[in-house]
């Protein structure tokens, strides 16, 4: 399992959320990777992004689990992750 996380230099919201998205990816060893949105539009195009920041949940073979926009609780990942 994996999330991706995309997000912006220019977000606030992002930078605030982003810590405790790692934590809880290392605390649970889930993966995490961050793509910033205008950096890697391409991939953000790919995956239909839209607003920041975004959480994706893909499954060891790359498939979109589960999807959230805006920022999220610790308990909100945790629930998705454990879906």
């Amino acid at each position: 399992m994996k999330v991706l996380y995309f997000s912006a230099e220019w977000c606030v919201a992002c930078k605030t959320n982003k810590p405790m998205i790692k934590a809880v990816c290392a605390e649970n060893n889930v993966g995490f990777e961050e793509m910033d949105a205008d950096k890697q539009y391409e991939n953000a195009s790919m995956w239909g992004i839209f607003s920041l920041p975004t959480v994706l949940i893909c499954d060891n073979k790359g498939e979109e689990m589960a999807r959230h926009v805006g920022t999220m609780t610790k308990q909100q990942l945790i629930k998705y992750l454990y879906k």
